[in-house]
């Protein structure tokens, strides 16, 4: 095996193990739907990026439509994963509490609790009220 071999196969080694330290790191701050949201987010923008030069390279036109459809498909659902992340405290204390609950009522009372968090969380975002279908 040559040098530049042995170099390519070590730095492999070294960011594989860098790897597990930093998630064990941003574990400790982010939520874990965040960080596999940031990983698909990275990957889906990387490859589409990656698909669409080789489409220009290889002087094919019309399979880039193709690409911008992958990359706006990736970016919908980075957009629906991160909204998932955005409210991952609200959904926490939700199914804590419901999987507390004993009784029907007590249930009743977990979901009012959620949509009174998703209603606080829309009003800080939008500055408006949020109108649940249902809800009084």
């Amino acid at each position: 095996m040559s040098f530049k071999h042995c170099l390519l196969a070590a730095s492999v080694a070294v960011i594989w193990g860098l790897n597990f330290l930093a998630i064990d790191l941003s574990l400790a701050q982010f939520p874990p739907f965040f960080l596999v949201a940031l990983r698909f987010a990275v990957a889906a923008i990387v490859w589409s990026v990656r698909y669409i030069i080789a489409v220009v390279r290889a002087k094919q036109r019309r399979s880039i439509s193709l690409g911008i459809l992958g990359g706006l498909l990736s970016l919908y659902l980075i957009f629906s994963t991160l909204s998932s992340v955005v409210l991952w405290p609200i959904q926490t204390k939700y199914e804590e509490c419901v999987r507390d609950a004993i009784t029907q009522q007590a249930e009743l009372s977990c979901a009012s609790g959620y949509e009174e968090g998703l209603s606080a969380w829309f009003k800080q975002i939008t500055g408006q009220d949020l109108n649940l279908p249902g809800s009084n």
